[in-house]
């Protein structure tokens, strides 16, 4: 490296050149931990660090300059987040992630852009993110997935409206202590048999009827 790759133009301080020395870098940034926790603060939108999505290589590429992958960027487009309706797991999240990036990456305005979306997709096939960055990812990408759709609530209180219910009518359960944790599942076998039977029909007709709400939604 020439001194000229060096030295700083005259007037612009460290935060604005464009290259800096291999080991002004390995001062500044020690480590993954350092990289992501700057990257954070400058507006790249990052998995959390004890993730297998968290590494070297993914967000070191998916900075500006190198480009290799993609990350959203505050200062490169307007990143938009959205509060995920009901409850969800992170492999739903990142399932629909999925789908998202896809979408994504056939919008983009160029053929490099677009490969770059879709190698970020790739690596989080094999390399999950927690489930707040999934979804936090997936309000950018794709605002209309069925994730962020309000009939989720609805369908979640309609799910607890149809919960089973036992006779107690001989007050049978009355002061006994409700287990929890471990001790709940070593030796649960009988809560379910106490249920009354359901109509199987009835069943049948009430699972149509979800089947159609969510094709309806979709």
């Amino acid at each position: 490296m020439s001194s000229s790759d060096e030295a700083e133009p005259p007037g612009i301080g460290p935060r604005m050149a464009e290259r800096i020395p291999a080991r002004s870098a390995a001062a500044r940034v020690r480590d993954l931990q350092d990289l992501r926790a700057i990257m954070a603060a400058n507006g790249y939108v990052v998995p959390a660090l004890r993730t297998r999505a968290c590494t070297l290589f993914f967000l070191n590429g998916a900075r500006v300059g190198v480009d290799e992958y993609w990350l959203p960027f505050a200062e490169r487009e307007q990143v938009a987040y959205r509060q995920i309706v009901g409850s969800v797991t992170a492999k739903e999240a990142s399932e629909e992630l999925q789908e998202g990036l896809r979408r994504f990456a056939a919008r983009a305005e160029n053929e490099e852009r677009r490969e770059q979306i879709l190698k970020t997709q790739r690596h989080l096939l094999t390399h999950m993110g927690d489930k707040l960055w999934l979804v936090q990812v997936l309000g950018h990408v794709w605002p209309e997935s069925r994730l962020f759709r309000k009939s989720r609530a609805t369908a979640g209180m309609r799910a607890a409206a149809e919960e089973q219910l036992v006779n107690n009518r001989d007050g049978l359960f009355n002061d006994v202590e409700e287990l929890t944790g471990a001790r709940l599942h070593k030796r649960n076998t009988l809560g379910s048999r106490l249920a009354p039977r359901t109509d199987p029909v009835a069943r049948m007709q009430r699972q149509r009827a979800r089947l159609e709400e969510r094709i309806a939604a979709a």
